[in-house]
């Protein structure tokens, strides 16, 4: 990479955050062009190998506008220990596998009409077959990884996806409950988000022939760009723009999920449980003025500055942890990408 597509990329991280994560996410693909095109040719060739049946809701999901984030995250941290990314490639698609499985899963549970602005896989095909397909796409990931042979990476990522199916039970048993607390939150979100960045990078770092510090950091790297990530989703859920974010203001509010700007409202102004309940309640009929008037009470209450507080903690925990990968360009962009990703916009 050039000295001038680096300063461009430290110029984009420093600026505004607007269409600063996807600057840098195009800047980023384009460094990894190739791997990433053969991460998205072997999804094509895993999709021609299905039933026309299997193959819509699963090409639905695969091909809805995603970033490709954490293939993204597995082949940088290949190239960040200062190797060639191409043994991580198989790791790259087994990432995406899982990602997208877990969202066809969550809209049926959900009850989810929009993802990522257009029809959920389950209004178009029904729930059987987007559950059906979900189950197909976790199966070949874990396939892609054993096919990978990176030394651990298939039992790792069981125990990954064991991880996500607790965090989702737990979840669910919490869902219309207003008594949940912060530690059953971030056990949430370590648990369903977290764990999957975490695989990504360390197993990434391990691809490209990292020193065992070297995945430790890389490891731990991911963990905390996952929970900065998921807290800025969980904002973004209250403040951000539907047109960017493909969903409805309070969507998971809606579904019965309490989310850290939410609890920490309620932590500090316990009079606000008749609204918060009440609006989880209506549902999809929820107004725009309900909606406002809970935006001002996470604003007064200090709510969404500590929620920003927490985001910034975990992103400078990360930048701390990929201090154990060998400096170069490679590592600054990675870092730079990553400060993008923990603000995305949508």
């Amino acid at each position: 990479m050039s000295r001038a597509t680096l300063q461009s990329l430290q110029q984009i991280a420093s600026g505004s955050s607007e269409g600063r994560a996807a600057e840098l996410i195009a800047q980023a693909r384009e460094l990894m062009g190739g791997a990433l095109a053969e991460v998205d040719e072997r999804l094509a060739q895993i999709l021609s190998g299905r039933s026309v049946a299997a193959r819509e809701p699963m090409g639905h999901i695969l091909g809805s506008g995603g970033k490709r984030l954490r293939p993204l995250l597995t082949l940088l941290s290949a190239r960040a220990v200062g190797r060639e990314e191409a043994d991580a490639i198989p790791c790259a698609v087994a990432a995406e596998l899982v990602h997208s499985a877990t969202l066809l899963h969550d809209d049926v549970m959900d009850d989810g009409r929009v993802r990522r602005g257009l029809p959920a896989a389950r209004v178009l095909y029904g729930n059987t077959l987007a559950v059906l397909a979900g189950d197909l796409l976790m199966v070949t990931a874990l396939r892609e990884a054993e096919r990978g042979g990176v030394p651990g990476a298939l039992g790792e990522l069981l125990d990954t996806v064991t991880r996500m199916v607790e965090g989702e039970v737990l979840q669910l048993q919490h869902r219309g409950s207003f008594s949940m607390d912060r530690a059953t939150y971030e056990r949430i979100i370590i648990d369903k988000t977290a764990s999957l960045f975490a695989w990504c990078t360390r197993t990434g770092a391990r691809a490209g022939g990292a020193t065992p510090g070297e995945e430790r950091g890389l490891s731990r790297f991911g963990h905390h760009v996952g929970m900065a990530f998921q807290i800025r989703d969980d904002m973004l859920d209250l403040i951000g723009d539907p047109r960017r974010t493909g969903k409805a203001l309070g969507a998971d509010l809606a579904e019965g999920k309490l989310t850290l700007p939410v609890l920490v409202a309620l932590e500090r102004r316990p009079g606000l449980l008749p609204q918060v309940r009440a609006l989880a309640e209506a549902g999809g009929d929820r107004s725009a003025a309900s909606i406002a008037c809970l935006i001002r009470a996470l604003r007064e209450t200090g709510s969404l500055a500590r929620c920003h507080q927490e985001l910034n903690q975990h992103r400078r925990l990360a930048m701390d942890a990929l201090r154990a990968a060998r400096p170069g360009p490679v590592v600054e962009l990675f870092g730079s990408v990553t400060e993008a990703l923990s603000f995305r916009e949508g």
